[in-house]
């Protein structure tokens, strides 16, 4: 009897370390864009309103900044930026003023590299 309950309690214990190593590592999400297979780590990420561009239609804008450019700003505006790295630019058509509404927006590829 003794040596049955030793066996059962080894069992239990042997399956409770065998469940308790199979749980699922929990997945890391990255704060970063992918363009032309380069993929860049988010540093900055800032938002425009461009106002009024056509009847009824206002535009809206992110600007997302590699985290090896520093953004230098003057009376709390972005100035000038230093360093090397990518931006992304996604702009928004949209009917609110002030909002990007809840919608299907068609993506256009405007492909431009600047240097300074």
């Amino acid at each position: 009897m003794k040596q049955t309950f030793i066996k059962t309690a080894v069992l239990v214990f042997a399956i409770s370390i065998t469940l308790a190593s199979c749980k699922k590592d929990k997945v890391e999400t990255k704060n970063s864009f992918k363009y032309n297979q380069k993929e860049s780590v988010i540093g900055t990420a800032m938002g425009f309103h461009f106002g009024l561009m056509d009847a009824g239609v206002y535009a809206i804008g992110v600007e997302f900044l590699e985290n090896s450019l520093t953004v230098h700003f003057v009376s709390g505006a972005p100035d000038s930026f230093t360093g090397k790295g990518d931006i992304l630019d996604v702009y928004f058509l949209t009917n609110k003023e002030t909002e990007i509404a809840t919608g299907v927006y068609n993506f256009m590829l405007v492909d431009s590299t600047t240097t300074s």
